[in-house]
């Protein structure tokens, strides 16, 4: 017998590749899982129905019917609160190599990405950055040798850009510094970056 493609599971492939281009990876993940449980349900019941009397082919549809919605609430469930399914991986990266030099008086900014490279519902809870500078330098948000980043959630795929000013004091020294950057989180390993900062003598007018 031939059958011909039906218009769901037309819509549902044309949805999967509308999706494709997407920057969205919850968006692509819902329509594909939806295509994947539509296109299961479809062949499953049609195959039993061919088989059953009516009153088991309601049994049956119900029961399936009852089995998606609730692999549905799970992964719904898991994305919204969020529930990490799996292990997440943080990966942090400066926009530039160092070591940076400045003169007294004189700041270099400082970006920081932050990547949880794991699949989409392994979500990295409670991250957070903190910096930590020697004496000599501060941080110009805070205007001290400290500063905290709260970056909360971050779900697999997910990635947020923070910049920060370190400023080498007048009177600082020259010389080479480092500074402390610790990235933790409720389930993640922290991992420490510790960039350098030269000073070099100041401008003599």
């Amino acid at each position: 017998m031939l059958f011909t493609q039906s218009a769901p599971n037309w819509r549902c492939n044309r949805a999967i590749f509308a999706t494709n281009d997407s920057h969205e990876p919850y968006m692509q993940y819902k329509t594909q899982l939806e295509c994947v449980y539509h296109k299961l349900f479809s062949i499953w019941t049609r195959s039993t129905m061919l088989r059953m009397p009516m009153k088991r082919n309601r049994k049956v549809i119900v029961a399936t019917l009852f089995t998606v919605m609730a692999i549905s609430s799970f992964f719904v469930l898991a994305f919204f609160l969020p529930i990490p399914l799996g292990a997440p991986t943080i990966n942090v990266e400066l926009d530039r190599s160092h070591p940076w030099h400045v003169r007294p008086g004189e700041s270099v900014q400082v970006e920081l990405g932050i990547t949880n490279d794991a699949w989409l519902l392994a979500a990295a809870k409670d991250v957070k950055a903190t910096v930590t500078t020697p004496e000599g330098l501060t941080v110009s948000v805070t205007n001290t040798n400290e500063y905290q980043i709260n970056i909360g959630t971050l779900r697999g795929g997910d990635n947020q850009n923070h910049a920060f000013n370190v400023t080498a004091n007048i009177g600082s020294l020259p010389g080479t510094y480092s500074i402390t950057i610790k990235i933790y989180g409720q389930n993640v390993p922290q991992k420490t970056l510790t960039p350098q900062i030269v000073v070099e003598l100041p401008h003599i007018h």
